[in-house]
């Protein structure tokens, strides 16, 4: 249970880290546009 508990904390900072790199990317294009 712990592995899964890990597991899905591991995705969920990964989705977390994704989504703000995301961000980033759409706020320099808004710049550049």
């Amino acid at each position: 249970k712990d592995r899964q508990d890990a597991d899905k904390k591991i995705k969920d900072v990964r989705k977390q880290y994704h989504s703000k790199k995301n961000d980033i990317y759409c706020g320099l294009m808004t710049d550049l546009g």
